[in-house]
């Protein structure tokens, strides 16, 4: 399952590029929109509620894609924008596998709060925001992390990092 993953990165950078230049915290909007009638994380969302079949995500009640089913979703009146950063975020989560999930969270808070409040990215690397170390060399002794997990859970950080960029919050 994790022999994917590298490729799976590339294909989710490229589907995220569009949202994350809107400036929209994709985690903010779920949180903000959707977590008050569904589960209060955008992962266990995805997880129980859709599925990725080739290339589009699929919600598994209606067997409708979700960009279709978000554009005529009650009460949301998402726009165009939102519904784009949605798409991006929720075809992230089932690509990664639930790799953060499964080897991460048994000792650290979400992959949003570690990645936004310790990590910061310095000269296209993420390193640690007070002691300046190199998150991927550190990976490599942490975690028992194979070496596409970690470029995985490296390059999972940076998409955190970056959604609370473009959105413009400190």
């Amino acid at each position: 399952m994790f022999r994917a993953i590298v490729p799976v990165s590339m294909i989710i950078a490229a589907i995220s590029a569009p949202a994350f230049s809107q400036g929209i915290d994709p985690h903010a909007l779920y949180e903000d929109r959707c977590a008050g009638c569904h589960a209060p994380h955008a992962s266990e969302l995805a997880t129980e509620k859709l599925e990725l079949r080739g290339a589009d995500l699929i919600t598994k009640d209606r067997g409708q894609p979700l960009d279709a089913f978000l554009q005529s979703h009650r009460r949301t009146g998402l726009s165009p924008e939102e519904i784009d950063a949605l798409l991006a975020h929720f075809s992230a989560i089932p690509l990664s596998g639930g790799l953060y999930r499964d080897k991460c969270t048994t000792c650290h808070e979400r992959a949003r709060e570690l990645a936004r409040l310790f990590l910061v990215e310095r000269e296209n690397r993420i390193v640690g925001r007070y002691s300046g170390r190199d998150i991927e060399a550190f990976l490599a002794g942490h975690g028992r992390l194979d070496p596409e997990e970690k470029r995985a859970i490296v390059e999972m950080f940076a998409r955190q990092i970056d959604n609370l960029k473009q959105s413009g919050k400190p």
